[in-house]
C-alpha cells in the first residue's frame, strides 16, 4: 500500500508540475510584456502561483468530497479500515496539497525569472 501511495504521489506531482510547466509556458509572452511595462518579478510568481494553487485547493476539494460520498463503496473493497476517518482524508488532502504546492512553484519561479526581451523575442 505504502509503495502504490508513494507512485499516487509522485504522478500526482509529474502532473501538477507538467500542467503548471505548460500553462506558464503559453503564458510567457504576457509575462514578458508585464515585466516590461514594469510589474515587479513577485507580483508575477505570486499571480502565476495563485492560478496554479487556486486549482490544486479546487480539486482537492472536489477529491476529499467524492471520496466522503463514495465511502461506502470503497468499504466493499478493504477490510478492516474505517473508509470515515476524518484524519485520513485531511492526512490525504494535506499531502497531495504540499506535493502540488511544490509543483507549482518551480514554473512560478523559472517565469518570474525570464528576462522581458528574450519572452517578447521568442513570439
Amino acid at each position: 500500500m505504502t509503495a502504490f501511495a508513494v507512485i499516487a504521489l509522485a504522478l500526482a506531482l509529474i502532473g501538477v508540475y507538467g500542467l503548471i510547466a505548460y500553462v506558464v509556458a503559453l503564458r510567457t509572452h504576457e509575462v514578458g510584456i508585464r515585466l516590461a511595462l514594469g510589474a515587479t518579478r513577485e507580483t508575477v510568481f505570486l499571480d502565476l502561483f495563485g492560478t496554479g494553487a487556486r486549482l490544486v485547493f479546487a480539486g482537492v476539494g472536489a477529491g476529499v468530497v467524492i471520496a466522503a460520498l463514495l465511502r461506502r463503496v470503497v468499504s466493499t473493497f478493504v477490510f478492516g479500515i474505517t473508509t470515515g476517518d476524518p484524519m485520513t482524508y485531511l492526512a490525504a488532502a494535506l499531502a497531495f496539497s504540499v506535493v502540488a504546492i511544490m509543483a507549482i512553484s518551480l514554473p512560478a519561479r523559472r517565469a518570474s525569472r525570464v528576462e522581458p526581451i528574450i519572452a517578447l523575442r521568442a513570439e
